[in-house]
């Protein structure tokens, strides 16, 4: 029931309209509570991380059950963006372990955020953890 509303919340944030997605993201959750797929997760996480809510975003991103390198990468660069250099460096291993290639150029290059500030605040924020350029 709440699959419109996310996908609206998916689209609104690579638009540069992080508050409206985080709305609709929530919205999709008030219209179904079971609601739950991972990537319902992985974008509400995401969302958070462009309003700079690093807390919030590791919250959502606890709820993926299998993480993917994407979703290390953005645990990572949340850590670093709290100053929590440990917590940074364990993800940013922990993502260049599931994807061995891993470089913030190509990663970027899958991220369509519409705002330049937003690509640059994340690639910014993965080369604060470490990740290899």
């Amino acid at each position: 029931k709440g699959w419109k509303q996310a996908d609206l919340g998916i689209v609104l944030v690579y638009s540069g309209e992080a508050e409206e997605a985080l709305q609709y993201l929530k919205w999709a959750k008030d219209i179904d509570p079971y609601f739950d797929p991972p990537w319902y997760w992985r974008q509400a996480g995401q969302t958070y991380f462009i309003l700079r809510r690093f807390e919030d975003a590791l919250s959502m991103f606890q709820h993926i059950p299998v993480r993917t390198f994407r979703i290390a990468a953005y645990v990572a660069a949340c850590h670093a963006q709290l100053g929590n250099d440990a917590g940074a460096q364990a993800a940013a291993r922990e993502c260049l372990a599931l994807q061995p290639g891993f470089s913030v150029g190509r990663h970027m290059l899958k991220e369509p955020y519409k705002r330049p500030a937003d690509a640059g605040f994340l690639a910014d924020s993965l080369r604060l953890a470490g990740l290899p350029e």
